[in-house]
């Protein structure tokens, strides 16, 4: 054993153990999505902290980094999984307490909303797709129009941003937002954002994301997407799909997420220079 001191951030000291031994026959979790890796128990005392933390920040990736910078190794949640999926199970829980009608099945969430199709002139379709949950695309006439209007100039149109988010249910929705650049907030004289078409999806592929992005396409076929600016965080499936279903436009990437990951990553490489530095 190797006593490593003063090598984590507040002084604490690491031990470094090299086993000889094998590894036991550990099975994967029943709802494992791969059966072929062990399932590794997270302790009761992280996650009650998990639970503690969720209620309090809105963030599950700023909870993870938060709890592996101050727990040890062996403690810590195994990856930002843990998490998400704590806070999801705690929403779910609520909606239950309270009669919500999300309490329902799946299946009667989605056959409740096929019914409101034809009289819902915010829901414009459903998608259903062989070994695929439903897809829905959501949006309005006047967000249709403010987006030929608003975002089809590369100079000085908005540009017309996609981006994925989590535990909101049983699906992932994908919100699209833009600038109304014809008006401006009083004092900072900075356009509002807003909400543009929304996708309800189940898979993160570039054939569920192609779903969306070409049935946008069609409506908004009269423009010219050459003088289109989409901008994306890292998905690449769906960045792919714009470029595919949206011939000639721009892609840029959000300068937010890139700080955060070059920022996260750059703490990761500065611990382990320390950690060489001292072994």
């Amino acid at each position: 054993m190797l006593w490593l001191q003063r090598v984590l951030p507040g002084g604490k000291s690491v031990a470094v153990v090299d086993y000889l031994g094998k590894p036991g026959s550990g099975k994967p979790h029943g709802n494992s999505a791969q059966p072929t890796s062990n399932y590794v128990h997270t302790p009761a005392a992280t996650m009650q902290r998990v639970d503690e933390r969720v209620h309090d920040k809105g963030s599950c990736k700023a909870v993870y980094d938060e709890l592996v910078e101050d727990m040890d190794v062996e403690d810590a949640p195994q990856n930002s999984r843990v998490v998400r999926n704590k806070k999801q199970y705690n929403t779910a829980k609520d909606r239950g307490k309270a009669g919500d009608t999300h309490a329902a099945t799946f299946a009667d969430e989605v056959q409740r909303l096929c019914s409101m199709l034809p009289t819902d002139d915010f829901i414009q379709s459903i998608t259903l797709t062989q070994a695929c949950v439903p897809c829905v695309i959501l949006y309005n006439k006047r967000q249709l129009c403010d987006l030929g209007q608003l975002c089809f100039h590369k100079q000085i149109g908005s540009v017309w941003s996609f981006d994925k988010t989590y535990n909101l249910g049983h699906m992932y929705v994908t919100v699209s937002v833009y600038r109304n650049v014809v008006l401006q907030r009083p004092g900072s004289n900075v356009s509002p954002t807003f909400i543009g078409p929304l996708f309800i999806h189940g898979n993160s592929d570039f054939a569920s994301y192609s779903v969306f992005l070409n049935h946008l396409a069609a409506c908004l076929c009269d423009c010219d997407f050459k003088q289109l600016r989409v901008g994306s965080d890292g998905e690449a499936s769906l960045r792919k799909a714009v470029k595919f279903n949206m011939r000639g436009v721009c892609l840029v990437s959000c300068t937010r997420h890139l700080c955060e990951n070059l920022r996260r990553y750059a703490q990761k490489v500065q611990i382990f220079k320390q950690y060489k530095a001292s072994s």
